[in-house]
């Protein structure tokens, strides 16, 4: 509670993800110097974890991605969540209701407005969610 997520359905056989990767990280980078949230991959389609697990390594990702190649931590967050598009990136707000739906390749110029604007919000425990 308190910090943003970025959540990120990603896999390496997808070629927008190879591409917003290091917008993701530089994404990555920024919530940490300001300590107020993470980015959160979330590998799927990949079935083999060492091919996924090289693409981290080898793009210098340091936020952390599940492994999830049947999807199932999507299935888990009760439809809120696109199954038939990725990459798919859902930010969360700092009560973690979701505050931006992207369905398509971004860009650190697409992510930075959004944290920003919620980063300045301040958290109320209880409301209607947005």
């Amino acid at each position: 509670d308190g910090e943003i997520v970025v959540l990120n359905a990603w896999g390496q056989w997808c070629a927008p993800c190879r591409a917003e990767v290091d917008d993701l990280q530089q994404t990555q980078e920024h919530l940490q110097a300001q300590e107020n949230g993470t980015v959160l991959g979330i590998n799927v389609r990949d079935y083999n974890p060492d091919i996924a697990r090289d693409f981290v390594i080898d793009n210098g990702v340091t936020y952390p991605s599940i492994y999830d190649p049947s999807m199932r931590t999507l299935i888990a967050l009760g439809g809120n969540f696109p199954t038939s598009v990725i990459p798919t990136t859902l930010v969360l707000d700092k009560e973690h209701r979701v505050a931006a739906v992207f369905l398509r390749a971004l860009l650190a110029e697409d992510l930075e407005p959004v944290v920003r604007r919620l980063a300045a919000e301040t958290t109320t425990g209880s409301g209607p969610p947005r």
